[in-house]
């Protein structure tokens, strides 16, 4: 993203100042320059107002041409500034001319900086106070697109830990539909999590919630039979239901888990493959973890993919399923440990 502004200004600022130069000087007097110094201020004053004036543009690549012309103007202004200054004073004073046009320019950079800075903390402080307003007085809300999507009747969650993502995606869901401030009370929602080993502290907590009597767990390997058989028979029924799978993240585990309960996912609705990240991070990052680069959610979802695109799948309501990479909702999180990770079924 920075590329594409940073080469072409740094190239202009190298370039500028030699073409300049070469403006200039005059010809056929070595270490001579015209003395009209206001035509070339002028002509760099120009430069800038050019430069400084910008197409709106969407797409970074295009503001490419007005990145150059920054660093162009920027570079006649210095050199012309500083002929202008060299040849506005006898020849005992160049040096003291020359130095003071450096530090004035350092100077003026470090207080603009200062004042820009300044101004920019004090617009963001503004926004950030305006934010909070909106959210405390409206609730958390998403926007409508999102939130459609992210309604199910059923979420089903392989790897429970603390059970905190399955309380917190039924507040979500509930408070999406209703279009109201969260409520931990409301809705209708259910959530089946799968965990190979539901730890003691972490079922007293779960069924010690508010929300208890919407979740259901099943201890048990997620790639077991029984285990598959029992979530495909809890899952029939439903209108909307979502998958997410935070479980094993070795290749071999995922693919299993995607070939068991992908078909689960109704359409219009997701199956989530977290920590597809593991594919994207140093070789030598898990060295304890039986995952790592190669063998990872990522390259699960990738081959199983593929095996849709080939043999094809058939999906728990009977029809051909048929799944696809959203990338919208990478690009709307920013930062995510599910890169590519987001199957939605079309």
């Amino acid at each position: 993203m920075r590329s594409p502004l940073v080469i072409p200004l740094g190239l202009a600022l190298l370039v500028a100042p030699v073409a300049a130069q070469d403006a200039v000087r005059k010809p056929a007097v070595a270490g001579s320059f015209y003395p009209d110094k206001a035509e070339a201020l002028r002509a760099a004053i120009d430069a800038s107002l050019v430069a400084a004036r910008p197409p709106a543009a969407e797409r970074p690549i295009a503001l490419v041409a007005p990145s150059f012309a920054l660093g162009a103007g920027m570079g006649f202004s210095g050199l012309a500034l500083l002929l202008a200054t060299q040849h506005g004073v006898p020849r005992s004073d160049l040096g003291l001319a020359t130095s003071f046009n450096q530090f004035s320019r350092s100077i003026g950079a470090a207080i603009g900086v200062a004042l820009m800075g300044a101004v920019l903390a004090l617009l963001m402080g503004r926004s950030a106070d305006s934010l909070q307003a909106e959210m405390a007085g409206q609730g958390l809300r998403l926007d409508p697109d999102s939130a459609e999507r992210l309604v199910s009747s059923l979420q089903v969650v392989f790897g429970l830990a603390s059970g905190a993502s399955m309380l917190a995606m039924l507040d979500y869901c509930d408070a999406v539909e209703s279009g109201e401030p969260l409520s931990p009370r409301a809705g209708g929602r259910r959530v089946l999590g799968v965990d190979i080993d539901i730890r003691a502290h972490n079922r007293a907590a779960i069924e010690g919630h508010p929300l208890a009597h919407k979740i259901e767990m099943i201890q048990g390997s997620s790639i077991a039979p029984d285990v598959v058989a029992e979530v495909r028979r809890r899952a029939a029924g439903y209108r909307r239901v979502l998958v997410c799978l935070d479980s094993n993240h070795t290749h071999d585990h995922v693919l299993a888990e995607l070939e068991a309960y992908a078909p689960l996912v109704s359409v219009g609705s997701y199956c989530c493959v977290f920590d597809t990240l593991i594919e994207d991070m140093p070789a030598d990052l898990f060295p304890d973890r039986p995952w790592g680069k190669g063998c990872n959610p990522k390259t699960a979802v990738w081959e199983y993919l593929q095996c849709l695109g080939v043999a094809g799948r058939q999906a728990a309501d009977g029809a051909p399923l048929k799944l696809e990479i959203d990338h919208s909702v990478e690009d709307k999180l920013l930062i995510t440990v599910a890169p590519d990770g987001y199957l939605k079924r079309v």
